[in-house]
């Protein structure tokens, strides 16, 4: 029993570094040293560190542009409303017109 305990005990002591051994390092570990390899491995990292970059940079300029959007759609619903509104305005007064030709004909017929 004391061996069986022993064992144990020792197999986790062995065993429990492993367990917390990171596996994923970012550190580049170069195992072929040639040239050619170095720069491959060189270029990749460069590659991911402009992708990186690149969607840092889309994420910044879609909160800088996210709020001259919303300022842009709100100029645009403002020009409608001013739009509609010389629009009800010109009826009207092609209404009122129309109004005042329809009066001066029945006054001239009644004559």
């Amino acid at each position: 029993m004391r061996i069986l305990l022993l064992l144990v005990v020792c197999a986790l002591m062995f065993s429990t570094p492993c367990l917390f051994a990171q596996t994923g390092d970012t550190v580049i570990t170069v195992t072929d040293t040639t040239r050619q390899s170095v720069r491959e491995a060189a270029k990749r990292e460069f590659e991911r560190w402009q992708d990186s970059m690149r969607a840092v940079r889309i994420k910044e300029d879609v909160k800088k542009h996210g709020k001259s959007l919303d300022a842009f759609l709100e100029e645009m619903r403002e020009k409608e409303r001013a739009e509609k509104r010389q629009t009800l305005f010109r009826i009207g007064i092609g209404v009122l017109f129309l109004i005042v030709l329809a009066v001066s004909l029945a006054r001239r017929r009644k004559k």
